[in-house]
């Protein structure tokens, strides 16, 4: 018929020719027995595959498929034999026969078998556990060698023994895996899951498995894709680090420790010497003035020695909860000063844990406990009674304020060249060291001492 045209032949000139010089001089001695023999009924010729001789060189196919396409075209041949009369009593006719041309399909064949093999190449190869199981019914399909030497089981052995893996699972973690295995059953997803197996020589080893779902074209999980891959090593390398985070975190503990004792035994020095010096000297000024330094020099060491206590109770080793380190600072000194409770009223506004590293939270508090032993004195008086607030907060993730105000006396007229006395010249210095400003407000019914800082 006139199919022939797209071979190459004109089909005026094929008539009279014999139908086995269209087929490939290779496939010919092979179709010949199939094309000359006359057969019919059950005997016919069916589902047989040859490839033509062609008359030009297929440019249009060559042009249409952006991959290599046979130089010559697969036919899948239906033919028999035609008769007069019954088949082997009667004269042979001729040979009716179609052909369906299967190139296309033999060319996806080709390249199915290509990336399978590429695939499967990968997949042997590989230094992971991989294997494929059918859900329904539920066998496993495929065991790459990696995953037969891990698990120390084959996919014959599983198709009789579905759990025969199961067996080299630690005992401890064999609960966790059939629990991960119900989830695979019923949800048709696993989360990664990791537990321990013995090995050939009875060791123990770490396995992480993830399985993922393969889905047919109809949108339904068919079959499951499992790999597993040896995490020993990780195991190993991540128990080791945390022996030596923990090893370091006692380390630190005890150093703070050290620290806030050292600390605490200067402050009773202090304690000692300041009682000494008060039995010298005759003058009540001379004493008071002694006392008066002493004291500061004590709440500063206060503050140093508080950041290390709590640093030594705290789980994290390189930063302090500002807000309870204010407070226990405040409370500490309102104690050392001999501040009747409630006279002087302490009042917090910090909303939110703000954690700070030992390298901001020192000069921080430092800053903290000048300001506050300043309002002690200079703005209560004579045992007054007042109110002291405390606000620290985040402009920023990486920009914060602490700002100390009170409702005691107003600053005195004086009070730019008392600025420049040893307590505000370390404040100014402390906020320099915090990358920060000091600001002073003064309104009618209260002053606030603000510390705007930077951390990095």
């Amino acid at each position: 018929n006139q199919a022939v045209q797209r071979y190459g032949y004109d089909r005026e000139r094929l008539i009279g020719e014999h139908v086995l010089d269209l087929v490939h001089p290779e496939d010919r001695e092979r179709a010949r027995w199939k094309l000359n023999e006359r057969r019919a009924g059950d005997r016919r010729t069916r589902k047989f595959e040859v490839r033509l001789k062609t008359g030009d060189k297929h440019t249009v196919f060559l042009s249409l498929y952006n991959r290599n396409m046979p130089a010559d075209p697969v036919l899948l041949i239906d033919a028999e034999g035609l008769y007069k009369g019954q088949p082997g009593h009667s004269d042979f006719l001729g040979t009716l026969g179609v052909g369906h041309d299967i190139t296309e399909q033999k060319l996806l064949q080709s390249e199915v078998e290509q990336h399978s093999h590429m695939f499967r190449t990968i997949i042997e190869n590989m230094g992971e556990a991989a294997w494929l199981e059918e859900i329904d019914p539920q066998q496993t399909l495929y065991l790459n060698p990696a995953c037969e030497r891990l698990f120390q089981v084959s996919a014959d052995r599983l198709q009789v023994e579905p759990s025969a893996w199961l067996q080299i699972i630690h005992p401890e973690d064999r609960k966790g895996v059939e629990k991960a295995l119900v989830q695979l059953n019923t949800e048709h997803k696993l989360d990664p899951i990791d537990y321990r197996i013995f090995d050939e020589d009875g060791n123990e080893r770490w396995v992480r498995s993830e399985v993922f779902p393969v889905v047919s074209e109809y949108g339904n999980v068919t079959r499951m894709v499992g790999i597993a891959h040896d995490i020993t090593t990780e195991q190993r390398e991540r128990r080791e680090l945390q022996e030596s985070v923990e090893q370091e975190k006692n380390f630190v503990h005890e150093i703070n420790h050290r620290v806030k004792n050292n600390l605490m035994m200067i402050d009773s020095m202090l304690n000692l010497e300041l009682g000494s010096l008060e039995e010298q000297l005759e003058l009540p000024a001379q004493r008071s003035y002694t006392a008066e330094v002493l004291g500061k020099v004590k709440a500063r060491i206060r503050a140093v020695g508080l950041v290390h206590e709590l640093l030594y109770s705290s789980s994290q080793d390189r930063a302090v909860d500002a807000r309870m380190y204010l407070q226990e600072l405040g409370d500490s000194i309102l104690e050392a000063d001999g501040i009747n409770e409630g006279r002087i009223h302490l009042d917090f506004h910090i909303d939110q844990p703000i954690w700070l590293p030992v390298r901001t939270v020192i000069p921080l508090g430092m800053i903290f406990s000048e300001l506050l032993t300043n309002a002690i004195k200079y703005a209560f008086p004579d045992g007054e009674d007042g109110q002291v607030w405390v606000h620290l907060w985040s402009h920023t993730e990486s920009e914060y304020e602490l700002q100390v105000c009170d409702n005691g006396e107003a600053l005195p007229p004086d009070f730019d060249k008392k600025s420049l006395s040893i307590g505000h010249s370390l404040i100014a210095n402390l906020a320099r060291q915090l990358d920060g400003s000091f600001e002073i407000t003064d309104k009618p019914d209260y002053k606030c001492f603000s510390i705007r800082f930077a951390m990095e």
